[in-house]
């Protein structure tokens, strides 16, 4: 049978008698939902999305009071990225610099780079919208990220040219999220590697958001989780220094948000990379990044 309003409102009332009144003055926190169910016995509703993330901000425990008029609602509409009631999503995200760390590189022909690659690892908590984080237990969340223009390009060189333009990390089905984190790792070559010969001012700029699925098929932005990721050189002095920074992105996030951090680029090596080379990998190293560089803004 089709979704029919009268029937979730019994279901509705059978916990709360005020909804069997034509004429409420008793404010629920269902009514947003109700709003968005046009009046009538029977009725098709097409306006599923905004059904979903209204659910979603429903209250753990109204969403446990009323759980058998959501179900009823949920596969009656066919709410498919609903999987259970209860049903929550990622909100409120805070970003913060986790850690530090480097890796040795080598290449063939080449000297051993000790630091090879500065790492900075960030992390992103949020919040569950219906205050259950244990209802996010069937989400997933990854990062979306992608460059606005060619990573190898100026100021940089070919030695990023196996950066891809595009690229998604992080889970890859509806789990996990309960957790209440996520953490991400944005890795730079050392700047006299990757950083044209002659040296020119210019920035790499990557759009970052963190996503959510519930189904483990649709994955949505998580509400103000979006941020750019940049890098570039820029004059300093009678010289020019690599600088690397993460900052919110406007107008999908006005969270202000600010990570810099500046590094020397220095001479590059005698012997460069081989073209279409990826540099090998050594050990983790926990270090202070104040040992390499001058952090601008701690975010």
């Amino acid at each position: 049978m089709p979704f029919s309003l009268m029937h979730f409102i019994g279901l509705l009332a059978t916990k709360d008698t005020s909804f069997k009144k034509l004429s409420r003055i008793k404010n629920s926190s269902m009514d947003p939902l109700i709003a968005l169910l046009p009046v009538g016995g029977v009725t098709t509703v097409l306006h599923t999305p905004k059904i979903t993330e209204t659910i979603a901000y429903i209250p753990y425990d109204k969403q446990m009071k009323y759980k058998d008029a959501l179900e009823y609602l949920r596969t009656q509409l066919n709410l498919r990225e609903i999987q259970q009631i209860p049903f929550a999503i990622p909100v409120q995200p805070t970003m913060k610099m986790d850690e530090f760390y480097t890796l040795s590189r080598s290449y063939p022909g080449g000297p051993l780079l000790d630091p090879g690659t500065y790492i900075h690892v960030f992390k992103i908590t949020y919040k569950s919208s219906n205050g259950n984080m244990a209802s996010l237990t069937r989400v997933g969340t990854r990062e979306n990220v992608t460059f606005t223009s060619d990573p190898a390009g100026a100021p940089f060189n070919y030695v990023q040219a196996n950066t891809p333009r595009h690229f998604v990390q992080g889970a890859t089905t509806n789990s996990g999220a309960n957790l209440g984190f996520a953490k991400d790792d944005h890795s730079t070559i050392i700047p006299s590697v990757i950083c044209a010969w002659p040296r020119v001012t210019g920035e790499l700029v990557a759009e970052q958001l963190y996503e959510y699925t519930t189904d483990g098929i649709n994955w949505h932005t998580i509400p103000g989780a979006a941020y750019l990721i940049k890098k570039g050189v820029r004059a300093s002095g009678n010289g020019h220094v690599f600088y690397f920074a993460k900052t919110n992105w406007m107008p999908q996030n006005n969270k202000v948000y600010r990570f810099e951090v500046e590094y020397p680029i220095g001479a590059p090596p005698a012997v460069m990379p081989p073209s279409g080379v990826n540099l090998q990998k050594g050990g983790k190293i926990q270090n202070n990044i104040a040992d390499y560089g001058r952090v601008i803004s701690a975010g």
